[in-house]
């Protein structure tokens, strides 16, 4: 029976990078995936937290400690914690030449789709709302057949975020994709994947040569590159001499697909197996230790033993917190249990776009401040196992606009706690 020293159940933010962070301290890691995580709906970003109480209070998690609850895996891992977690991540993407920005200390606002502009912690140079507000002349490019992309739209909302004093303008670009893509609709992912190709880049940068001045602020919906790389920012930038941003747009999510990759070439790169297509459905345990997992496979089951384990299943929106019925939550792997509220009729709020957090969503997983799962009366359970991102309860990641700075937080956390552990044996 071979073993590994972790085991990560889960492909998303908070798997990827619990296993980089203990791949990186010597530890054998294996990832067990079913799925892409969330990265292709998500933006590429890692909000990190933006309204701890309601919508009319906007503050950085640095700010606002006192203002979350007790329950919130922010309070269980500390300031110290998330800050060396964001400080993990900034360095590990400089290392990966996709170098992102941002801290704890301060929001950066990005451009959606619908001109609006939405808080984030830390980001890429890709998206940059204060050039929105610095410059003179806005250009807001369109793509000839692009779908569900509308910048007239854009254009008008940003109109009343910044004033009428600036000068407005849509222009358009032609990819002349349409055989290409066979009568279909064209999507954000067609025009990255041509802007990739250098004949591609030089045909945008052309076209807009001749529709936009040099000097202004040019704003492009989510297209700028599949790739973990700034080539198609900077070449575009640097050949129109113009601050450049993208927004914020439907899935599927380039800026996503770009942070996915950058997160699996560095995973490899320090030696994490993953494995595709593992649908974990089992746990085997003894004396309150998890010996090995069971995973479905075409034909059979496989067991993969390890000396511990990450739960990174998703919650709710990755299948890793199941409803059953209306008064049961659960979670199916290791049977943990499940802190949410019973009365059904407290699960959420009516209002679609509600001042509140959403109860359900505050549903999942108690830990300890190590992501040791507890049971209900706050006692540690199965001693090797660790719980992360959306499985944890206590926090509202929609309304918050936190959920990847808790992915990222709790994430190194059992990393700094595995080998914490071992050192001290």
């Amino acid at each position: 029976m071979k073993k590994t020293d972790m085991i990560v159940i889960g492909g998303g933010v908070s798997g990827m990078i619990s296993a980089i962070a203990a791949a990186k301290r010597g530890k054998k890691v294996t990832l067990l995936r079913y799925g892409l995580g969330a990265f292709e709906i998500g933006g590429g970003l890692i909000d990190i937290m933006a309204h701890p109480q309601d919508k009319k209070v906007c503050s950085t998690i640095k700010h606002s400690m006192d203002k979350i609850g007790e329950e919130h895996p922010y309070r269980k891992l500390g300031l110290p914690a998330i800050e060396e977690a964001v400080q993990f991540f900034l360095e590990l993407s400089k290392e990966e030449n996709f170098a992102y920005e941002g801290s704890t200390e301060k929001l950066h606002w990005v451009p959606t789709a619908v001109g609006t502009m939405k808080p984030t912690g830390l980001h890429t140079k890709t998206f940059n709302g204060q050039i929105l507000k610095d410059a003179d002349t806005i250009y807001l490019v369109d793509f000839k057949g692009l779908k569900d992309y509308y910048a007239k739209l854009t254009e008008k909302n940003l109109r009343k975020i910044f004033g009428e004093d600036k000068a407005y303008k849509v222009v358009t670009v032609d990819p002349h994709m349409e055989e290409a893509v066979g009568g279909r609709d064209i999507m954000i992912m067609d025009i990255a994947r041509w802007l990739d190709t250098p004949e591609g880049l030089a045909e945008c940068s052309k076209q807009l040569k001749h529709l936009v001045k040099a000097n202004a602020a040019i704003v492009f919906p989510q297209v700028l590159g599949t790739k973990p790389d700034y080539t198609v920012y900077e070449t575009l930038k640097a050949e129109l001499q113009c601050e450049l941003t993208e927004t914020l747009s439907i899935p599927p999510s380039a800026a996503g697909m770009r942070l996915s990759e950058m997160l699996h070439n560095c995973a490899r790169k320090y030696g994490v197996k993953i494995i595709e297509n593992a649908k974990v459905i089992d746990s085997i345990v003894e004396d309150d230790v998890c010996e090995a997992v069971v995973v479905s496979g075409v034909g059979k089951e496989h067991t993969y033993y390890g000396e511990q384990f990450v739960l990174a299943t998703g919650g709710f929106y990755g299948s890793g917190l199941d409803v059953l019925g209306v008064k049961k939550i659960n979670e199916p792997i290791f049977d943990l249990p499940i802190n949410f509220a019973t009365n059904t009729e407290k699960w959420g709020n009516l209002e679609l776009f509600s001042e509140e957090k959403q109860p359900f969503a505050m549903a999942g997983i108690q830990v300890d401040s190590k992501m040791h799962p507890l049971n209900h009366k706050g006692e540690q359970i199965l001693k090797n196992v660790f719980v992360v991102g959306r499985n944890l309860s206590g926090y509202d990641f929609a309304f918050e606009k936190s959920g990847n700075g808790v992915a990222l937080a709790s994430a190194h956390q059992v990393a700094t706690a595995v080998v914490g552990v071992e050192q001290n044996v």
